[in-house]
């Protein structure tokens, strides 16, 4: 598709309606720039935010200081262009090519920065059209913050990311070869099979778990970060049976005997563990990636940063936990509960309070949660894009800066709380 060209007086023009559009005044229009040729012109410090310009052409352009949050850049090509101390909250820059950007202390939390479908027409017929990555190859990324930002499977060879914040980054897939990532924070960060050869992560605060399946041949890691721990051997996993099975003591002696377990950090991927019970104990960052849980109860559980991807969770109970920052992506949810629990004193009698199930910041992308109870729960941050939430009931839940788009919402109870926490 050629781009189509636009004249320095047109640009200005449509950024005037654009401002009146902004601040809600009569005859504003928003910005529309799909596939337009913007190329080296400057448009710095200007509030650009929600425009809408897919597939434009923004060669060197400057964008410097400018405001860009909400945007659409979906696919746009923005080589060598300048971003430094830019506003990118939520902008989306799924399959842009960024390659030479400078981006120095930008700020793109939230950013969507996964491959983008491209699709091709040919006739009247559209293939199925195939996925870009996002190229941010050889960009300065200085002090930029990532964090939350979805960057799975972008490329980022050779980008400069010294003291950027990438907490709580999805950088699954990501190939970083040669990046340089001093002093860079990946708390929280996923770097699952993430291509790092090469890369400087000196001073970086990263664990050696975070890393355990990135390629690092001729890496530079952190003096102080601990080695990646060895695998699970029989006598761990056996001595996490033995707490799960005092914990089963535990709940039906209403904690007379037994005692609560705390399996933070293990690793139970891929294991069948249909029907468990293992409320109320303590699984802080616990892995249960592809494992076989359905039926389970985690009611009232603390586990903070767990790994659910993939896992089947058909009629699971996670009841008035705290599931801060876990991961459900393409899972199988369907009638799960994440309802209140009425709280009891230890005499079994009612203390009067309920205990709201905390989702902040969850990842559900892609998982079917057809018929999942989640009522009144906190879901500030938390990601359904793609997700199936038909006849879901999330009446109640606080949506505060929650994603869903591409979600089923068919018969869906979505009276939520928007309120701030």
């Amino acid at each position: 598709m050629t781009p189509i060209p636009i004249t320095p007086a047109q640009l200005k023009s449509h950024i005037a309606f654009h401002q009146a559009f902004l601040a809600g005044r009569k005859g504003g229009t928003r910005l529309i720039l799909k596939g337009t040729d913007i190329s080296k012109l400057n448009l710095s410090g200007l509030n650009l935010s929600q425009m809408s310009a897919p597939g434009a052409v923004c060669r060197g352009t400057q964008f410097n200081h400018s405001d860009l949050s909400f945007a659409d850049l979906f696919g746009a090509v923005l080589e060598d262009a300048s971003l430094a101390n830019c506003i990118l909250y939520r902008t989306d820059l799924r399959g842009a090519t960024l390659r030479g950007a400078q981006m120095g202390g930008s700020d793109l939390h939230q950013a969507d920065l996964r491959p983008g479908i491209i699709m091709h027409v040919q006739s009247s017929a559209a293939d199925d059209g195939w996925a870009k990555p996002v190229d941010l190859s050889q960009a300065n990324l200085v002090g930029s913050s990532f964090a939350h930002a979805d960057l799975e499977r972008a490329v980022l060879n050779q980008a400069d990311l010294t003291n950027a914040d990438l907490a709580n980054a999805n950088l699954s897939y990501a190939k970083l070869k040669d990046a340089v990532l001093k002093g860079a924070d990946l708390t929280g960060a996923r770097l699952s099979m993430c291509v790092l050869k090469g890369a400087d992560l000196s001073d970086a605060i990263v664990s050696a778990e975070q890393l355990r399946t990135a390629d690092l041949t001729d890496a530079v890691l952190p003096k102080r970060m601990a080695p990646p721990p060895p695998p699970m051997d029989k006598p761990k996993l056996a001595e996490i049976g033995k707490q799960i099975a005092s914990h089963q003591i535990w709940i039906r002696s209403d904690g007379a005997s037994g005692a609560r377990a705390d399996i933070s950090g293990c690793d139970l991927r891929g294991r069948d563990l249909r029907g468990i019970d293992l409320s109320g104990a303590r699984m802080e960052n616990i892995r249960f990636d592809d494992a076989q849980l359905d039926g389970a109860k985690f009611v009232l559980c603390v586990m903070n940063g767990a790994s659910f991807a993939g896992a089947r969770l058909h009629k699971s109970d996670f009841s008035g936990c705290d599931i801060k920052h876990g991961h459900f992506n393409r899972c199988d949810l369907r009638e799960a509960s994440f309802e209140p629990v009425a709280l009891k004193r230890p005499d079994g009698t009612p203390l009067g309070q309920s205990k709201r199930a905390n989702l902040t910041n969850c990842h559900f992308g892609g998982a079917n949660m057809a018929g999942v109870r989640m009522r009144d729960a906190q879901t500030e941050g938390a990601v359904f894009v793609h997700a199936n939430l038909s006849n879901a009931d999330l009446e109640g839940c606080r949506l505060v800066r929650s994603q869903l788009e591409g979600a089923q919402i068919d018969g869906a109870k979505l009276v939520a709380d928007s309120s701030a926490a």
